[in-house]
């Protein structure tokens, strides 16, 4: 009996669930303590059956919620696979020297949702994979310490898969591709 007390706080650890199952047991000891008396206390088996009423609806609803949690897990991984997807790359330039800007991080913030972030190499280059098919604003944010400093915002059309955006300061030129889902 001990051994099994002491178990309770592993049950538990499941929840709605595990409490409803350590219910379910200190039931069943009340009963089976009382049926073994001659004349069962009246009040012990009403606490039972209250016992027992907890542990099925406790039961009930850790059912329907473990049911909606894995429908709406379900759908959000459908949802996520079934968008469309694009891989976003390109070259970003001083818009006056039209030197290379590298180490310049460039955002993708949509109007909901995560956001992505690429940081370009030595040659102004950066790359998006995997990115969900949509309007985007690129945000351009170049280093405080640069000689090229610059910061900014652009558009970016899903319709057009290849575009320059002007961005303060720079230049972005972008292809777009449509990749895999």
């Amino acid at each position: 009996m001990g051994d099994i007390l002491g178990q309770f706080p592993e049950i538990l650890k499941y929840g709605a669930t595990g409490l409803s199952a350590i219910i379910c047991f200190l039931s069943y000891l009340l009963l089976k303590q009382q049926s073994e008396k001659a004349r069962p206390n009246k009040s012990i088996l009403q606490m039972i059956k209250i016992f027992m009423g907890i542990a099925v609806v406790l039961t009930i609803l850790s059912l329907v919620d473990a049911g909606v949690r894995t429908k709406i897990q379900s759908e959000a991984h459908s949802s996520r696979r079934q968008q469309p997807r694009m891989s976003l790359k390109g070259k970003i330039a001083n818009d006056k020297t039209g030197l290379p800007m590298n180490n310049a991080e460039i955002y993708l913030i949509p109007a909901s949702g995560n956001d992505f972030v690429a940081t370009t190499d030595d040659l102004g280059n950066f790359v998006f994979n995997g990115v969900p098919e949509k309007v985007w604003w690129m945000i351009v944010v170049r280093d405080i310490n640069s000689e090229d400093k610059s910061s900014g915002r652009g558009m970016i059309d899903p319709e057009k898969t290849e575009n320059t955006v002007s961005v303060f300061g720079a230049k972005i030129d972008y292809t777009m591709q449509h990749i895999g889902n």
